[in-house]
């Protein structure tokens, strides 16, 4: 497994709301997440990554 994904906090909220956060790191070696991510999500988990991006074009607003 070398798969990795940036993911928004609607979906982490979505997965932790019906109790499968789980999924994400199951399926992706590695889970990033932008600063402004990690403060609306307000839950830090050891395979969530909190990452600054310098190519801002990978990051949908």
């Amino acid at each position: 497994m070398s798969e990795h994904i940036v993911t928004d906090s609607t979906s982490l909220i979505a997965l932790e709301r019906i109790g499968h956060l789980e999924i994400l790191p199951a399926l992706f070696e590695h889970v990033f997440i932008p600063p402004a991510v990690a403060r609306e999500f307000g839950i830090s988990l050891p395979w969530l990554r909190v990452e600054k991006f310098s190519d801002q074009t990978l990051v949908v607003a």
